[in-house]
Formats: C-alpha cells, structure tokens, sequence
C-alpha cells in the first residue's frame, strides 16, 4: 500500500469514528434526560395535575362501571347511571384525598424501582 491509500483509510476512520461519538454523545444525553425525567415522581404528579386527572377521574370511573358491569352482579348495581356512579365516587373518594393517595403510592414505587429496600404498599384509606 502506498502512502495516499493509507492517508486515504485514515481519513475515512476518522470519519467514521466522529461520526460514531456523535450519534452516541446524542444517544446519551437523550437518555440521561429520560431517565431523569421518567423515573421522578414529580414528574407523573405534575402531569396528573396539569391533566386535570383527579377531576375527571369520578366521571371516567362511572363511565366504565355503568358499561361493564356483568350481568351477574345485584339488579341494583346495574341501574346504576354513569352520573350516580360519579356522585357516588366523589362522595367516597374526594379529589385531595385522592391526589394525596396517588402522590404517596408514586413516591413508594418511584422510591422502590431507585433503589429502596421497601416494597410499595397501596394505601386504600387516607
């Protein structure tokens, strides 16, 4: 090989290799981000939030329960109307009691898949 051939190849991996640092300095800064973001609670909190979850949730909760009730369940139970459903829900679940639920069970399962010794637990009262 003469001297051009190899000033040649040493270009092209060169090339080649700045090319590579490139895509991978953007890859990982892509995922540093992602997983700063993706595994913080407040991240999902301030979405639920943003999204006007709690609020919606009683009326997104009747609506599947007055449509997928099975027919073995009490008479009663199916005559219940998607609006009845949702004054029900507020009644037993109020929008603060149930942001502060879901905020305490994110942190516990954030806290968990970081690292922490405890398993989440799934408070079902306030």
């Amino acid at each position: 090989m003469n001297n051009n051939t190899l000033t040649v190849l040493a270009r092209l991996i060169a090339a080649l290799l700045a090319a590579f640092f490139v895509v991978t300095a953007v890859a990982g800064l892509i995922l540093f981000n992602i997983d700063r973001r993706a595994f913080n609670p407040a991240t999902y909190t301030k979405a639920l939030v943003s999204g006007n979850f709690y609020q919606q949730f009683p009326s997104l909760l009747g609506d599947l329960l007055a449509k997928n009730i099975p027919g073995n369940t009490p008479a009663f139970l199916q005559r219940i109307s998607a609006d009845q459903w949702k004054v029900l829900l507020e009644a037993l679940l109020p929008g603060q009691q149930m942001q502060s639920m879901a905020e305490d069970t994110l942190n516990q399962v954030f806290a968990y898949i970081n690292g922490g010794n405890q398993p989440p637990a799934f408070p079902l009262f306030p």
